[in-house]
């Protein structure tokens, strides 16, 4: 058990330090939690081409570290970071920073791979917290001030906050895992989502304010953040997105923790403030797994229909192309002519063919139910693949909206 005289006299000189709930989940928070648990389930279910899947993937590791390492202020670029995860050296003077990211990318893959796959994933102790620690703090040398893994044995202050004495730390670490415990009812199965968005957001802040390593305490409570909303069963996909919300608003994040630190512990503010990033990344996120399903109906419906049709190869090839060159804005309509003008690689199909053998194909390509003219436009026939997709209404460019 922690010491208690150390707790009572942590929580007279801190007292946001509570290991008490002091948070509202109000209404607005409780509706976004429930669409971020629905978003995580049909992120998790709908199905992916294999390299799409490995291309989001990539994606999300890459930003997830670049945004970790970036809110501490490591410099390097999405492209610079996307060759670290490649295993590519970058100049001598960018070592060290290279050596965070791919600290962080390797301790991220660690979670997904290890700790949060195939059986029960371990709840957060003294331990966890060191290994995560020496993990993102691994081969820094002088570029920590700290020893990693290791909590410090010196006082720190951060800006205006000073932490908590030295001493204090191991037993407030140990309360802290205790507390979260008894809150959040984690016992290594499964967790509830929207409970574990919660304790995700708290052990993060909590861990700011015990602030428990000379340095690298920011990676670690979002590296500890990452783990909780991984181990409920966020996709990996997904699992990015609170870091990178927190690195494109980073005077809101800090500006958030200071005022819940003000406010005597009281994590509404931050709890709102976070899930509603949380909510606005897995809504992108799953607007491009629909729309990698819209393009993947669209092509196979595009080949399935002019295979059935005999004739001419070069026909077939001509139409083929000019549905597929739809694909890159499906939900519009053109002209004939804007059609033929203004879409990547149609006028280079009909080169030296006449107007007359455009339209005659474009009235093939309606009678096969790939175009649709509508008010003298065409566009892609999106109701001959609708019923192959997830009930979802696609509005095109000035239609009315619901």
């Amino acid at each position: 058990m922690a010491d208690a005289a150390v707790l009572a006299e942590v929580k007279r000189t801190h007292p946001h330090l509570r290991f008490a709930r002091h948070w509202e989940v109000g209404e607005e928070v409780s509706f976004l939690l429930g669409k971020c648990a629905a978003m995580a389930e049909a992120i998790g279910t709908l199905p992916l081409a294999p390299e799409k899947r490995k291309e989001l993937m990539r994606v999300a590791l890459i930003k997830g570290a670049q945004a970790t390492t970036a809110i501490e202020g490591n410099s390097l670029s999405d492209e610079q970071v996307a060759k670290v995860a490649d295993g590519i050296q970058l100049s001598p003077s960018m070592r060290y920073q290279e050596v965070e990211v791919r600290n962080v990318i390797d301790a991220l893959n660690t979670v997904l791979r290890e700790l949060c796959q195939g059986g029960d994933a371990p709840v957060i102790t003294p331990d966890l917290i060191l290994n995560f620690h020496r993990a993102v703090g691994k081969d820094l040398g002088e570029h920590l001030d700290a020893a990693p893994g290791r909590f410090r044995e010196r006082g720190v202050q951060v800006g205006g906050y000073l932490a908590p004495k030295h001493p204090c730390v191991k037993p407030l670490v140990e309360a802290l895992c205790e507390w979260l415990r008894r809150e959040f009812s984690y016992d290594g199965g499964r967790h509830d989502f929207r409970l574990a968005m919660v304790e995700a957001v708290v052990t993060h802040l909590y861990i700011a304010w015990i602030h428990p390593f000379s340095d690298g305490n920011g990676r670690t409570a979002r590296l500890l953040e990452f783990y909780i909303l991984t181990r409920c069963g966020l996709p990996d996909l997904a699992a990015h997105i609170l870091s990178n919300h927190y690195n494109l608003t980073r005077p809101e994040y800090y500006r958030q923790i200071g005022q819940a630190t003000a406010n005597g512990g009281n994590l509404s503010a931050f709890l709102r403030y976070a899930v509603t990033g949380l909510h606005d990344g897995m809504r992108d996120v799953l607007s491009v797994i629909e729309r990698h399903q819209l393009d993947t109906c669209w092509r196979n419906h595009v080949y399935a229909r002019l295979d059935e049709e005999r004739g001419r190869l070069d026909k077939a090839r001509r139409k083929r192309l000019v549905a597929v060159a739809l694909q890159l804005e499906l939900l519009k309509d053109y002209g004939a002519d804007e059609l033929l003008q203004t879409v990547p690689g149609v006028a280079a199909a009909y080169v030296g063919k006449s107007l007359r053998t455009f339209h005659r194909d474009l009235e093939d390509l309606e009678r096969l139910t790939i175009l649709r003219r509508q008010n003298g436009k065409l566009g892609a026939n999106l109701d001959a693949i609708m019923p192959h997709l997830s009930k979802r209404r696609l509005v095109r460019p000035g239609a009315e909206s619901a």
